[in-house]
């Protein structure tokens, strides 16, 4: 990703900055190319403006990106750096992507000599906790690494990297199944959980449950049940695998082993409703 609206082109299929993407260099149209670029880019910049979310540097000079208008915007943008940056993803590449694909690099897409040929989940957070899929899906994933951005919300409306943690989702996995008797039974009783979760009337929260989630968790893999959304996520606690994982590295914020990603981003703190418990 480049530094200014100046050197960057906003790819329409993309619909982010990139340096120039290979389906317009050899484009026989690329004079209406040039042109239609100039005007997305000024479209985005007044965007930008109007709604306080990005300057094109940030107050402490440092290079920013731009959080997406999603939710968890500032993940998308993040998750979207580290694939170009740190993995070499082409735009091609990240155009095959939907919304609702389960890894954010895909094996094949994996150059990284460090892990290559096994897909990556991109996540970040704010805290101890790292919040990943829906917890049917984890308990089924395989061949995946994770990489986790941790950062701090400071003033301006910026967020900064301050370190960035990979693991083995496939170690974890066979951590938790010797520490739970198993993953067979204990998936079992985790989507009689979710049944119950998803079938919950409204306003309910986990206390009002008949199942109490706090039996089938660990010191380091937790449940996120959210009744009001009738979904219920996996959630590990970072300092506790930190002890247990022989794949868990670190690295400091903005870096990935020997690459380098945009270590702040413009985005403002969200605002979340109470959470249950």
């Amino acid at each position: 990703m480049t530094d200014s609206y100046d050197d960057c082109w906003m790819c329409e299929k993309c619909q982010y900055y990139s340096e120039q993407p290979e389906h317009l260099r050899t484009d026989v149209g690329l004079n209406k190319a040039i042109e239609r670029n100039k005007v997305l880019k000024v479209n985005l910049m007044i965007k930008s403006i109007m709604n306080g979310l990005i300057d094109n540097v940030c107050d402490t000079n440092e290079c920013c990106i731009v959080a997406t208008t999603e939710s968890q915007g500032h993940g998308k943008a993040w998750e979207k750096d580290i694939q170009k940056r740190c993995f070499g993803m082409t735009d091609e590449e990240l155009c095959s992507y939907k919304q609702i694909d389960p890894h954010d690099i895909r094996s094949e897409h994996n150059r990284y000599e460090q892990c290559k040929g096994r897909n990556v989940s991109i996540k970040t957070t704010g805290s101890d906790t790292i919040d990943c899929a829906d917890i049917d899906r984890f308990l089924g994933s395989d061949n995946l690494d994770m990489v986790c951005i941790q950062y701090n919300q400071k003033e301006g409306n910026i967020k900064e990297a301050y370190k960035t943690i990979f693991f083995s989702v496939d170690e974890l996995l066979k951590i938790l199944k010797d520490d739970v008797g198993g993953l067979e039974d204990y998936k079992n009783k985790i989507k009689e959980y979710v049944v119950i979760v998803k079938g919950s009337p409204k306003g309910a929260t986990t206390k009002d449950l008949s199942i109490d989630k706090r039996q089938y968790e660990t010191d380091y893999f937790k449940i996120h049940a959210m009744p009001s959304q009738k979904r219920v996520q996996a959630q590990i606690k970072i300092t506790k695998i930190k002890l247990k994982l022989k794949s868990y590295q670190e690295f400091g914020g903005g870096e990935l082993f020997d690459s380098k990603y945009t270590k702040q981003i413009r985005s403002r703190k969200r605002n979340r409703h109470a959470k249950s418990i």
